[in-house]
């Protein structure tokens, strides 16, 4: 059955980001643009908005600036930091912010402010927002990861009652929203202190 929408075309953007960031490398990005005060998402919005196919003459903005072309997104020239306006630059986060392990997901979550993010963080993994970074160095990909695929932890990043609900009786019963996540790690397990399963 033919259908189209917004499903649709996240999913494919979020494909053609991810051969993005493998081609470039993440590190490799994040020390391009490191001290610019550019986050990755706004250089790959930038690239992807540079390397779109011109939309249909008629199209009433509903292909914003274009149609996605992921080979061209591919082969298209990073952008310098010079080639972002200093209006793009407001409000966001920068890239030792980002690099940081809740830097990484409040880039992720970036509609939602960074002090929410570190606190919402804390209550998924039962961790003080002090000792989050410490805690969970090197295991922000697989954090990551667990977030973005969980429907649970997603809403809890992003406010959505339900499962903030679950947080706090979980919290009450002493145990977090992470922990209960079925394919963690032994490594992530052991930073937030979990029994295997």
């Amino acid at each position: 059955k033919p259908s189209s929408g917004t499903s649709y075309a996240v999913a494919t953007v979020a494909g053609a980001a991810a051969l993005w960031v493998a081609l470039h490398g993440r590190q490799q990005l994040l020390q391009k643009y490191e001290g610019t005060g550019i986050v990755l998402n706004e250089v790959f919005r930038k690239v992807l908005a540079m390397s779109c196919d011109s939309p249909p003459v008629d199209h009433g903005g509903q292909f914003g600036a274009g149609i996605i072309n992921v080979q061209q997104l591919l082969d298209t020239p990073l952008p310098q930091a010079g080639a972002f306006e200093a209006d793009q630059l407001e409000g966001m986060v920068s890239v030792s912010i980002a690099s940081t392990p809740v830097g990484a997901v409040a880039a992720v979550f970036d509609t939602v402010s960074a002090e929410a993010v570190r606190e919402r963080l804390a209550k998924v993994t039962a961790v003080p927002a002090y000792e989050l970074d410490t805690t969970l160095a090197g295991v922000e990909d697989e954090l990551l990861f667990h977030i973005v695929t969980n429907p649970e932890l997603r809403q809890a990043m992003t406010g959505d009652s339900p499962a903030i609900d679950a947080v706090e009786a979980l919290e009450s019963a002493g145990s977090s929203l992470l922990a209960a996540v079925p394919g963690l790690s032994g490594d992530l397990r052991g930073r937030l202190a979990v029994a295997p399963q």
